[in-house]
């Protein structure tokens, strides 16, 4: 089994998603790579986020693309629901989190949708992977392609980044629908496909053996496509798509899977 920690590993509130010290406990566990969201600042810095604005998990509500990096940094993660303690945990630039890629690991970078950036930050994230010298083979690239212009993203992405893996994110799935899936993907050049799991727990309890999932996830692989499923959180559907062949699993509960993985392998 490949794990993907979602946001590093924040679970059992060890640190806030997508800060330094979450990417380093998922580092930690030795596990096979990191997934981390990035967004592009005023003053066109790669900042290390998940939401357009800060409030959710900060002590001040800003606009990630309308601050600069700096004003971003002076922040105080503090979570959800203020359960961490001010001035310890702040927003780190995407430059900060390459240097904390181990050799062996693998890093997955969401680039979030900002139709105002879109070109900018393709163009600065190709030149930093270069700068700090990260291998392709460290990196996969991630994005949601829900309508057209997040579509042309994607695709703008794979033709900058030739030689990285590049991973289309998609969330309304059902098994009916893998054309689809598989045409889009395939007509932007992509590696894999990065598939939403509620709609897959829905379908797998209901079919007996699940022998319809495996078929769903075979068809991707007659394509060349490599099959990561996020974010999933439970043991058991784990093993089952594991089982049916998926590649990886992006999970918000790194460890307790990990925890699986040494089970069976006794």
């Amino acid at each position: 089994m490949k794990i993907i920690a979602h946001r590093g590993n924040h679970d059992y509130n060890l640190a806030p998603e997508n800060t330094i010290e979450a990417i380093n406990h998922a580092w930690a566990l030795n596990i096979y790579g990191v997934e981390i969201d990035i967004q592009l600042t005023l003053d066109m810095q790669i900042a290390v986020f998940h939401d357009c604005e800060t409030g959710r998990l900060t002590n001040r509500n800003l606009s990630v693309h309308n601050s600069t990096l700096d004003e971003l940094k002076k922040l105080n993660i503090i979570g959800e629901d203020k359960k961490f303690a001010p001035f310890k945990y702040k927003i780190p630039s995407l430059k900060e989190v390459l240097l904390t890629i181990p050799p062996d690991k693998v890093l997955f970078i969401e680039i979030k949708h900002n139709s105002d950036h879109e070109g900018k930050i393709i163009d600065i994230l190709y030149n930093l992977l270069k700068q700090y010298r990260i291998s392709s083979k460290q990196i996969v690239l991630i994005g949601f392609i829900n309508n057209y212009a997040e579509f042309a993203k994607m695709k703008k992405v794979k033709e900058k980044f030739k030689k990285y893996r590049v991973f289309p994110i998609f969330n309304l799935i059902n098994i009916n629908n893998s054309e689809e899936i598989i045409e889009k993907a395939v007509l932007m050049g992509a590696n894999g496909v990065d598939i939403g799991s509620s709609h897959i727990e829905i379908f797998n309890y209901f079919i007996e053996k699940h022998k319809p999932v495996k078929n769903f996830i075979k068809k991707f692989y007659e394509h060349n496509l490599s099959v990561n499923i996020w974010a999933l959180d439970n043991p058991f559907m784990s093993d089952i798509l594991f089982d049916a062949g998926v590649s990886t699993i992006t999970t918000n509960k790194p460890e307790l899977l990990s925890a699986q993985i040494h089970v069976k392998s006794y």
